[in-house]
């Protein structure tokens, strides 16, 4: 008995709805205990340019702030969307049925994207290392 795409993604919603449901019931016991101590959220949030009210605090005007505060984003934005190709190509994969067209296809999507992770990550990296050298150089 094999069960219609529609009922495969209605049941994998049920099972994820069944899931995450008791875990925003524990999230809200949890928070209602706040701790005194915040882990080291509060410093991470000065480096992040965040206020105590959550608003962004104006950068300074150091074109290096700025620059790193841009990578820092696109960093991000790309890894958030690397992780989606990875879960779009396994729910591809998983969703192919043993039919080896979608399962190389699925494969590709995954091998696509963590290519260009490595590349992003390397370019970070080269880019990085250059301007530390030259940095490093120009203001002794």
């Amino acid at each position: 008995m094999g069960l219609t795409p529609l009922k495969k993604v209605f049941f994998i919603m049920l099972l994820v709805g069944v899931l995450l449901i008791p875990s925003f019931y524990a999230y809200y016991a949890y928070a209602a205990e706040t701790p005194k101590d915040d882990y080291g959220l509060g410093k991470t949030a000065a480096q992040a340019y965040l206020g105590d009210n959550g608003d962004v605090k104006k950068l300074k005007a150091d074109p290096r702030e700025i620059t790193g505060a841009v990578v820092g984003v696109v960093l991000a934005a790309l890894g958030v969307m690397f992780m989606l190709q990875i879960i779009i190509g396994g729910i591809r994969w998983l969703s192919a049925a043993g039919n080896e067209e979608k399962v190389t296809a699925a494969k590709g999507t995954i091998t696509h994207a963590l290519i260009g992770l490595v590349i992003v990550i390397g370019a970070y990296a080269l880019v990085n290392y250059v301007l530390q050298g030259l940095l490093s150089s120009v203001f002794k």
